[in-house]
């Protein structure tokens, strides 16, 4: 829920006596209701609950509503068609421009990213000055213990700073680990970050 709706689902599911949602298609950012397996898109939602506008906001009003008395969420659904559960994985507004007009979801690529097996999180950077995204990546546990083993640590502790991971060759690893799935996902070149942020840390693993 929000403070604009209300209460409407829990779990999944809608809770709110007289409501309803549908998916509204988002190409922008690639999902629409006919993606298979699960329809995708932002969720818009009907209920007596949600609110009739802004205060003295005329223009706001306008965009939040679609269809007349539909109000957009701004969240993105994956609907299962078997269980009827809805699944939020994006966010429509989460969207940045970057130098040459091209926009991109950070979130979007994030989640893709954090699909190889060597990054644990991964922190996706656009902005309007750069004509690509950078990002800030934390190695998984494996990758951390081969930097470790690499540098002949202790066996059972294996303590990854921040110098050999950010060595140009372990730099260079995670930068074809992102091209190759940026080109898996069929990225644009521009989604798929050419530089990594570096920070003073020390990353530890035992086990």
């Amino acid at each position: 829920g929000s403070t604009e709706s209300g209460g409407v689902s829990v779990g999944g599911r809608i809770v709110e006596k007289g409501a309803t949602w549908k998916l509204l298609d988002c190409p922008q950012l690639g999902y629409t209701t006919a993606d298979k397996p699960h329809p995708r898109g932002e969720i818009i939602i009907k209920s007596p609950l949600i609110f009739s506008g802004y205060y003295k906001d005329p223009e706001n009003t306008n965009k939040t509503f679609v269809d007349g008395d539909w109000y957009r969420t701004g969240d993105i659904g994956a609907l299962d068609t078997v269980t009827g559960k809805m699944k939020i994985i994006d966010r429509v507004k989460h969207i940045v421009k970057l130098s040459h007009g091209e926009f991109v979801s950070p979130e979007n690529l994030e989640n893709e990213f954090k699909s190889s097996p060597l990054i644990d999180q991964c922190y996706v950077h656009a902005d309007l000055l750069l004509p690509f995204v950078t990002a800030v990546l934390v190695p998984s546990s494996d990758f951390l213990r081969a930097v470790g083993h690499a540098n002949n640590k202790d066996d059972k502790k294996h303590d990854a700073h921040v110098d050999d991971l950010n060595s140009t060759a372990n730099v260079a690893k995670m930068l074809q680990e992102l091209r190759r799935i940026g080109r898996s996902k069929k990225m644009q070149s521009y989604e798929i970050p050419q530089v990594l942020m570096k920070k003073k840390i020390v990353l530890e693993v035992s086990e």
